[in-house]
């Protein structure tokens, strides 16, 4: 059995919503930048037939780079910045499958951000916390 995003719910009420549809184009480009040339990213009915997915199944570090890259512009309009990050991976992220990538305060005071992305239904696919600083830090 495939886990799907379907699994877990996503957090409510994000204060970022970013939704994308990744193309093959993406995921390809991504495979050769980090030289990563599995079959699961690449070969579409190596991914269903074999593997069992229903598709081409999206990198999960393009999936950290998306989060970190929708989430440090907003803290740049805010005058902060990502200090650290603690992330997982839930469940996989398909190919032109939209997907949302979100983020809300979590605790004010220490400016600490809960981050995730959504799969095309909502469900929970990547969740992580953020510590962020000033950016003059």
């Amino acid at each position: 059995m495939v886990l799907t995003e379907q699994h877990s719910k996503a957090p409510q009420d994000p204060e970022i919503r970013y939704t994308i549809t990744p193309t093959k184009a993406l995921l390809f480009r991504f495979s050769a930048l980090t030289f990563n040339a599995h079959r699961i990213h690449l070969d579409e009915a190596y991914t269903r037939e074999v593997e069992g997915h229903p598709g081409l199944l999206f990198h999960g570090p393009l999936s950290l780079t998306l989060l970190l890259r929708v989430l440090s512009s907003h803290l740049e309009r805010i005058g902060r910045r990502i200090q650290r990050i603690e992330y997982r991976n839930i469940a996989p992220l398909f190919v032109e499958q939209e997907l949302s990538i979100c983020a809300k305060v979590k605790e004010p005071a220490d400016s600490t951000w809960e981050a995730w992305i959504e799969g095309p239904h909502g469900g929970l696919s990547v969740r992580g916390t953020v510590w962020t600083e000033p950016l003059s830090a």
